[in-house]
């Protein structure tokens, strides 16, 4: 694994993924965030990172980069994904995914370090809400993908919002699904996509408090520049879309399926600055 040598585990009442921490060291530090930034992750991309890699096969270039934050006790719980990235404290290490498949799962267990420990804040609480994470990467399609016009999506808990370069240098918010609650469909925009397409986003996310935590980014292509009626935009619950205790999919999530959603893979997310992710 590239001279990594810690491994955090991101457990799951049902299931764990698998994360990477850099250096031998039993602690992780975090830093205030002083930097309002907005057009890339702030943590340097040769700090050690912290990683999810998933199962599947992936191309060397795919994945998504950001950073962590936190709320302290003293700070305001604030309702909106943007405050906590804000005003929040950042971990020192880069995140890097490979996708946005997170069904709706219990979350109170936290991250653990190879060796029993749990990542703490700097009050030493364990770190299981009151969290954001600050994603970056460019949607392409891959060679099974038509190109076409897609309609974007996000099933989250708590809030989440997708912001896309579709024109110019400026991002542009193509899915709103800000605010604190259980998981829900927010349905957004339709973009243009071809072989070349290499689109800028970025995906903002935090969870509240806990137990139940969800983050799926999904699409579906669709004829035409309107999207068809999605009768389950805005819908949510935390037994909507799956069963938290095992992830099982309902029959609304089996619905959206059958109205060609799905879950963007790994290999349609490239990571920003023609870098090599270094997770894999």
């Amino acid at each position: 694994m590239r001279s990594l040598k810690r491994v955090l585990k991101l457990a799951a009442a049902a299931g764990v993924l698998f994360v990477i921490y850099g250096q031998a060291c039993s602690k992780v530090k975090f830093a205030t965030n002083t930097n309002n930034k907005g057009d890339g992750p702030v943590t340097p991309f040769s700090n050690p990172p912290v990683c999810e890699t998933g199962n599947d096969p992936v191309d060397p270039d795919s994945g998504l980069q950001g950073d962590i934050y936190y709320l302290d006790q003293s700070q305001p719980r604030y309702q909106n994904v943007d405050d906590y990235i804000s005003f929040g404290h950042r971990l020192d290490n880069p995140l890097f995914l490979s996708q946005l498949n997170v069904p709706t799962r219990m979350f109170d267990t936290g991250f653990q370090i190879d060796g029993g420990d749990l990542v703490r804040d700097e009050q030493n609480n364990v770190l299981i809400e009151y969290f954001a994470l600050d994603l970056y990467s460019q949607l392409r399609l891959t060679p099974q993908d038509a190109p076409g016009n897609y309609q974007l999506g996000l099933i989250s808990d708590d809030a989440s919002k997708l912001d896309a370069k579709i024109s110019g240098d400026v991002y542009t918010t193509v899915v709103d699904n800000d605010g604190q609650h259980p998981p829900r469909l927010g349905c957004g925009s339709v973009i243009s996509m071809n072989a070349n397409t290499r689109l800028p986003i970025r995906v903002k996310y935090d969870q509240g408090p806990r137990y139940h935590i969800a983050l799926m980014m999904l699409w579906r292509k669709i004829d035409g520049s309107s999207p068809p009626e999605e009768p389950l935009c805005g819908l949510n619950g935390n037994e909507t879309w799956f069963d938290p205790t095992n992830q099982q999919p309902t029959s609304n999530f089996n619905e959206l399926l059958t109205r060609g959603w799905s879950v963007v893979k790994p290999n349609n997310f490239k990571l920003p600055g023609n870098h090599l992710n270094p997770c894999l």
